[in-house]
């Protein structure tokens, strides 16, 4: 792949690794020790809040290796050139589909969210509470046991007035089991009247940053609050134009947010500060990235910033 102004960017790799297993297994499609297989997909980011749901495609996997792929395994997916060559993506496996059995080609497709632990339903949070009880149970043999059941007990989760946003979201955290990777608040609300959580764990830290008009997002698989002050929270400094791997031109909507494309570059992701250039359209400027995908067949991401 070539930049339109002269640059090359050499390689198209990709990984996908399996981190908690034995040995670590990993599969990419350059090598003959990662197999060279044939690896595509979608890797999406976004700064809602929302856990993204991303795919990814690999064939002829022998019948031993599609073992490996199973619903909650941990997966870590890496990609770019030979120059920039990182992770894209890395969460917890939700579905393995049926084996697309089709001759020559046999397709395993695999659905993981870009995040740990956050968003599981069967957790019981710490503040709905739970107690143990003896229930008495009739055997198949017509004797009766004794057995021991964990019961949902609501128990709502409390601060006193005056308590800050910033003390409640990290009492949270570790109370419900959910790291987050930086809080940053510009405005730290105060809770005259006290706060009770009634909600899960992850919604009721949403709302409290909402509270605080402040940003909270998954990136690369980690949470991150954010209250977009800092100029450059990951130390990137990355230059976006025709000769770092800019593809076309951005375009504008009516929100004044600006769309566009560049050849995939792992670094890219939600809460990236980016300087766009483009003299072509007047853009020269340092944007916070809101959204995008990395197509892991083309080798492009697709982008969306603001101010």
């Amino acid at each position: 792949m070539s930049g339109v102004d002269g640059q090359t960017f050499f390689g198209k790799k990709i990984e996908v690794i399996l981190p908690n297993l034995p040995n670590k297994p990993s599969f990419n499609n350059w090598s003959p020790r990662g197999y060279g297989f044939n690896i595509t997909g979608t890797i999406n980011f976004n700064d809602a809040g929302d856990v993204e749901k991303n795919t990814i495609t690999i064939n002829n996997l022998s019948p031993d290796h599609q073992k490996l792929f199973k619903e909650k395994e941990h997966i870590v997916v890496k990609a770019g050139s030979d120059d920039l060559f990182a992770v894209v993506s890395e969460g917890k496996i939700t579905k393995v589909h049926k084996l697309v059995d089709e001759g020559a080609t046999k397709t395993l497709n695999i659905e993981f969210s870009d995040d740990t632990d956050y968003g599981d339903k069967k957790k019981i949070s710490v503040w709905s509470g739970a107690k143990t009880v003896k229930k008495r149970v009739k055997k198949p043999n017509g004797k009766y046991t004794i057995v021991k059941k964990t019961v949902r007990k609501k128990i709502n989760l409390s601060f006193k007035k005056g308590t800050k946003a910033s003390t409640i979201v990290k009492k949270i955290s570790k109370m419900a089991g959910i790291p987050i990777s930086n809080v940053q608040f510009t405005h730290d609300y105060v809770y005259k009247k006290g706060y009770t959580v009634s909600s899960k764990p992850l919604d009721a830290i949403k709302a409290i940053v909402k509270q605080c008009k402040a940003h909270i997002y998954f990136r690369k698989g980690k949470l991150y609050i954010d209250n977009w002050d800092k100029p450059n929270p990951y130390n990137e400094n990355l230059t976006i134009s025709k000769l770092t791997g800019l593809v076309g031109h951005p375009s504008f909507d009516d929100d004044d947010r600006i769309s566009f494309q560049m050849y995939l570059d792992p670094r890219i992701s939600t809460g990236s500060v980016v300087r766009l250039v483009d003299k072509a359209v007047g853009i020269d400027d340092l944007y916070r990235i809101k959204s995008g995908s990395h197509d892991l067949e083309s080798m492009i991401t697709n982008v969306e910033v603001y101010k």
